[in-house]
């Protein structure tokens, strides 16, 4: 992830020398939230307000941030992928849904203070982070892909969208893709 960009993701698969080259520069640089442990994999908890600030804090520092929203699927994926586990294990991930809270309860005896799920979460932070959030939409089909762009353009006129891509392409076309959202 370039420096001053923010990456969401349900979901990130990058070939090894993506990965490779991607820096450890996250949340932890801000500090390592408290975390629940489920398999490999460490979700933070957190507020929505206090991921804001963060968000915000790397914006003003231009630094690099890669952020998943991890729900059970995600999880489960993981536990079959280590590949997947891997890549996940190198963002910062937050909770996503019921089956994560209540993985959350049984392994700690307690749940995470909000439930931050992006579609939740990510309207919100568009809403009141400071102008000019440079954004990227992958995935979806192109008609889908088409309205959630107008959306997005009529609800946020104070951020730009820098690329937006269907979800259709093949495993050949992903490092073209990747350079295409770095150059964004």
């Amino acid at each position: 992830m370039l420096r001053g960009r923010l990456m969401l993701a349900d979901s990130v698969e990058l070939s090894s020398k993506e990965q490779d080259a991607s820096s450890d520069a996250s949340l932890s640089s801000s500090g390592r939230l408290p975390s629940v442990a489920i398999g490999d994999l460490r979700i933070q908890s957190a507020t929505a307000a206090t991921l804001v600030d963060r968000i915000e804090d790397a914006r003003s520092r231009r630094t690099s941030m890669r952020i998943a929203f991890c729900n059970a699927h995600t999880v489960l994926m993981a536990f079959d992928d280590p590949s997947y586990a891997a890549t996940l294990r190198r963002m910062d991930l937050f909770n996503d849904g019921i089956g994560i809270e209540w993985a959350a309860r049984i392994l700690t005896g307690s749940g995470f203070p909000e439930n931050l799920n992006g579609t939740d979460f990510v309207p919100r932070l568009f809403e009141v982070c400071r102008p000019g959030l440079r954004i990227g939409l992958l995935g979806a089909r192109a008609e889908v892909l088409s309205g959630a762009l107008r959306r997005l353009r009529e609800r946020f006129p104070q951020h730009e969208v820098v690329i937006a891509r269907d979800g259709y392409f093949d495993r050949a076309q992903i490092g073209a893709l990747t350079s295409e959202i770095n150059a964004a």
